[in-house]
């Protein structure tokens, strides 16, 4: 069912201007696991890095599929600069993650979205502190000067986030993407998060069952875009 915003992001992604700024790096599985701290609270004054601050653009948003082939395994894709070369600075972030689902339905879609997002927002890691609103598709993130001095980059981070979800017994595949190059770069994916959330929303209300009028409905945009989800709401109220 997000297959559609799937294509958009890749659609995105292949324009011209993110191709000049953009660099492929890997998950890398032999790297030692980065420690973990579950109880860290990281202060402005220990803040080497922030992604995503209330002031300045933010976008994440998790899409998930059964089909295999929307998925590029283990890829990282990074467009603008890396984290260590953020140092000192507030920036602008954005942040996808494709993710490739066994037994995905629509009537999972909801319950397995919200699980995989609990499973990437707990990773816990020692120097990195998220704070996400996945309903509005916003996170605000915080790395610590020790953290960048141990070497913590966004291939550290990508590689723990795959390991995070691949813990989920149906996770198949994962694919991240991350955007610092500039606050335009990151915005024209806000559409995009809004959209996938509001899908999202629309499932949920489904699943309670509620037989409210199309016509009327403040679900009725996505409804016209994505495939099967008008027809969800149809079998869900028979």
């Amino acid at each position: 069912m997000l297959e559609t915003y799937i294509r958009e992001a890749r659609e995105l992604l292949e324009e011209p201007g993110f191709k000049a700024r953009e660099r492929s790096l890997r998950v890398d599985m032999a790297a030692p696991a980065w420690p973990r701290n579950p109880n860290q609270i990281i202060l402005q004054n220990d803040t080497a890095v922030e992604l995503g601050p209330s002031q300045m653009a933010s976008v994440s948003v998790l899409l998930a599929t059964g089909d295999k082939g929307l998925v590029h395994d283990g890829s990282i894709t990074l467009v603008g600069p890396d984290i260590p070369e953020c140092n000192g600075r507030e920036m602008a972030f954005g942040k996808l993650v494709l993710v490739q689902v066994r037994g995905l339905d629509d009537d999972n879609l909801f319950e397995r979205c919200q699980e995989m997002n609990m499973q990437r927002l707990s990773l816990n890691l020692l120097g990195y502190a998220p704070r996400a609103i996945p309903q509005k598709g916003r996170e605000w993130s915080r790395i610590s000067k020790e953290a960048l001095g141990e070497g913590f980059s966004f291939e550290v981070l990508g590689t723990e986030l795959y390991r995070e979800l691949c813990k989920l017994d149906y996770v198949d595949a994962a694919e991240l993407v991350f955007i610092t190059s500039n606050t335009g770069d990151v915005e024209r994916f806000g559409s995009l998060a809004q959209r996938v959330g509001k899908t999202l929303q629309a499932l949920d209300k489904m699943g309670e069952r509620l037989a409210y009028d199309c016509a009327s409905c403040d679900y009725r945009d996505v409804c016209d875009e994505v495939d099967g989800l008008r027809e969800k709401h149809r079998r869900s109220l028979k």
